[in-house]
């Protein structure tokens, strides 16, 4: 009798031991669920906070964030920027709409995002000013991508009834080649904007370069 009690009791212990290690188990995995759960969201949000919602490029935060973090990695490397806007966009806002002026930029932001290399930058700086920071390449290369950046949406012909150099959306672009030496970059992208509003005053749909 005594030995069926114990073997009662051992089988007993055994049932229990497995049940607390089922839950154990149920606990961890739920757990890792949740976490997973979180870190998925938390990226997500992340990767919110550093897009433009409108234009799906990235925005001043995450330029500000990329320079603080590969400011070593391209110390003394070629570094070309290119600042550009649409030109005569208040005109084209006013005459078409806030919602065509809206799909006028995005038709920008889509010819940039595709004409440029994975390790690149390309930022909607402010209303329909955009930003592209080439990495480790040469003046020559900036220009051809601004050519390039101009035909593409050339070849979209976007009617600008209001514009005053041509009867489609047009781009104005300055170009700054400079050696990063670790100088703040909004410097630079001053160097870029003077070097823009040299096209514009040069008659638009330009690019100059320096």
């Amino acid at each position: 009798m005594e030995y069926s009690e114990k073997v009662h009791q051992y089988y007993s212990l055994t049932e229990q031991h497995q049940i607390r290690k089922i839950i154990i188990a149920v606990i961890s995995v739920i757990g890792i669920m949740i976490l997973a759960d979180i870190v998925f969201w938390l990226i997500k949000w992340r990767k919110k906070s550093y897009t433009d919602p409108m234009s799906k490029l990235h925005n001043r935060e995450y330029l500000t964030r990329c320079m603080r973090k590969n400011k070593k990695k391209l110390a003394g490397k070629p570094l070309p920027l290119l600042m550009m806007d649409i030109d005569y966009f208040k005109q084209y806002n006013d005459y078409y709409g806030h919602v065509q002026g809206d799909n006028g930029i995005k038709a920008l932001a889509e010819i940039l995002a595709e004409s440029v290399r994975k390790k690149d930058l390309v930022i909607r700086y402010g209303g329909e000013e955009m930003l592209v920071i080439l990495q480790e390449t040469t003046a020559d290369c900036a220009k051809d991508m601004a050519e390039r950046v101009r035909k593409n949406l050339a070849d979209k012909h976007i009617s600008h009834e209001k514009s005053k150099v041509s009867d489609r959306l047009t781009v104005s672009m300055g170009i700054y080649a400079v050696y990063y030496n670790g100088e703040d970059i909004f410097e630079l992208i001053e160097k870029a904007d003077e070097l823009l509003y040299q096209a514009k005053r040069k008659g638009r749909d330009c690019y100059v370069c320096a």
